[in-house]
């Protein structure tokens, strides 16, 4: 496995993605193949104006912000407003660290540098340098972080955008992780005994902290909330993946016992593990779940492709045939989304409609690192090695009538 991790460390999140279903989950090194998809950045902005294009119905304005350096393999957080970014500059957090397995070193070295967008572009703030591993979920105030200790035991800290500051959210005997933070102030992250495997899940809310714990056989990983404060978390039970739905009604306090006959669950693979875990979720870490109700959007571990699932279906809508990342664009009554695929970036609609063709963007690997805001600012960034490449995305979509309407005009 460390083998694996070093080969894999350099290529960057997409070929990551793209292989943690295979080469690491089958556990064959043999059948690693990796590829390189070659970036293609978009044409700069001519001074004194925005550049936009359109494809179908659909506007795009872009701003290039500049690059910056990364540690070849984390995917920056940024405050839902696209004001703030931080970055993994450094890190020598292996895969047994990044799962927070048994195996996890008691030695982790990490810098994390901060930026500010500002006059359109990138304005470095600060950065804070330990044992800290850059977390899962940025809100306006800070982002997440994960220290593993010497002694075996991981803490949980936001650290504040604008002065740097650490903030301990769970500082004691096990290992936390895997946290992230939902509307209301509530918060969830899963935790094991330093000597233990299965992870239980620990949901902090205003009414009262509930855990849900772990079986014999049985893990609670990853969770996520969408925006009414519903939880969604992998369980990986005996090799097998599955995606659970945890109903929460604000202002009443609920127990395991009593969620426990409301869960939902979404069988995703047989073939499940830690690391097929983490790659499920990862692409849309970060980011706010704006237009998501009782939906939760993750990368499906065997179809190997961006998937929708609402909680109410038994089973998930897929996305473009290998996307590596999406988000959805607020659009009234409609659902849409921004769609990464390796070699450029779509809109489609949700659900696709029959003969609808996804719209594209822009060519290369982009991938959205907010959620587009109700004006359709979005902040994306293209990992290429050990560097970042961020944009800021103003999507406009029209409908057939309007575009009409405007021809006519002019």
């Amino acid at each position: 496995m460390a083998e694996v991790s070093r080969r894999l460390r350099p290529i960057g999140v997409l070929v990551t993605l793209l292989l943690l279903p295979t080469a690491i989950g089958l556990g064959g090194c043999e059948q690693e193949r990796m590829t390189e998809s070659r970036l293609l950045m978009p044409p700069p902005l001519q001074p004194g104006g925005d550049e936009t294009r359109r494809d179908g119905f659909l506007r795009v304005a872009i701003e290039p912000l500049g690059e910056v350096s990364n540690d070849g393999f984390t995917l920056p957080l940024c405050s839902p407003d696209g004001r703030f970014i931080a970055v993994q500059a450094m890190s020598n957090a292996d895969w047994p660290t990044l799962t927070a397995g048994p195996e996890q070193a008691r030695a982790v070295r990490g810098r994390i540098v901060i930026y500010e967008v500002l006059l359109g572009a990138l304005q470095p703030l600060g950065e804070v340098a330990g044992p800290y591993l850059l977390g899962r979920s940025a809100s306006d105030e800070g982002f997440l972080v994960e220290s593993p200790r010497e002694d075996g035991s991981r803490a949980i800290g936001l650290v504040r955008w604008d002065d740097r500051q650490i903030e301990w959210l769970i500082e004691d005997s096990f290992v936390n992780a895997f946290a992230v933070l939902g509307p209301r102030g509530t918060w969830a992250y899963s935790r094991r005994p330093v000597d233990g495997r299965g992870f239980e899940l620990v949901i902090e809310r205003p009414e009262g902290r509930m855990v849900f714990s772990t079986g014999r056989d049985h893990s609670w990983l990853l969770p996520r909330f969408d925006g009414d404060g519903n939880l969604f978390a992998l369980r990986l039970t005996d090799g097998t993946l599955a995606m659970g739905f945890l109903p929460m009604t604000p202002g009443i306090a609920e127990s395991a016992e009593t969620l426990r006959p409301a869960v939902r669950m979404l069988p995703l693979s047989l073939r499940g593990s830690p690391d097929r875990a983490l790659a499920t979720m990862t692409p849309t870490d970060g980011l706010a779940p704006v237009g998501l109700s009782e939906q939760v959007l993750f990368f499906h571990p065997d179809f190997r492709r961006m998937a929708l699932w609402d909680a109410g279906s038994d089973s998930p809508q897929l996305l473009v045939d290998g996307s590596v990342g999406a988000a959805i664009i607020p659009d009234g009554k409609n659902s849409r989304a921004i769609v990464a695929s390796p070699n450029r970036l779509l809109e489609q609609a949700i659900p696709p409609r029959p003969g609808d063709v996804p719209l594209r963007v822009l060519e290369g690997l982009w991938l959205p690192r907010t959620a587009p805001t109700t004006d359709g600012q979005v902040l994306m960034v293209s990992p290429d090695r050990a560097r970042l490449i961020l944009t800021r995305l103003t999507i406009q979509i029209s409908s057939s009538s309007s575009s009409s309407s405007s021809s006519s005009k002019s």
